[in-house]
Order: structure tokens, then sequence, then C-alpha cells
């Protein structure tokens, strides 16, 4: 067995974790995102944080630094914080 510390994800914006698979390429992404953005709500920010944990998990990240730039009130900000306590990587 090798044992390897974990690896630091210095720049995530997790909140748009869902919208990852919404298009089939990259140039469409920041259009599709504009366009379902005002949609979300704290618990879609919950979830997709909460999915961004696992991926980093999966992919062997211990530590994330999440890039929260579309907290839209105390609320939003609520959710994010509480994905990240119920999450398996520590944030900052």
């Amino acid at each position: 067995m090798i044992a390897m510390p974990g690896f630091v994800e210095t720049h995530h914006h997790m909140w748009s974790a869902l919208g990852r698979n919404f298009v089939s390429t990259g140039f469409e992404y920041f259009a599709a995102k504009s366009a379902t953005v005002a949609a979300y709500q704290p618990d879609d920010f919950y979830d997709s944080v909460l999915l961004g944990l696992v991926e980093c998990a999966g992919a062997g990240v211990t530590t994330v630094n999440n890039w929260a730039h579309n907290v839209r009130g105390p609320e939003y900000a609520d959710a994010e914080l509480q994905a990240h306590a119920d999450g398996l990587v520590r944030a900052r």
C-alpha cells in the first residue's frame, strides 16, 4: 500500500456543482449557469455543496477552499455552511 497525504483543492465554486453537467461543452456552461442561477434556493446550495464535497472526497481531496461568491443572503450562507458541517471534507 502507498500512503499519501490528502490533496487540497484551493479554488472550488461548490455552489455550482449541480450545474456542471447541464451542457456537453465547456463554452455553453456559462450561458446555462446564467440562465439557471436565479432559480437556486438555499436547499439547492446545500445539495450542490454537499455534492461537491462528495466529489472531492472521491478524488482524495481532504481540504477545500470554497469560493462561495453567489451567496445572496444569510440563508444561502447558512445552507453552504451546513453542507460543510455535514460533509466529509474540511473546508475553509
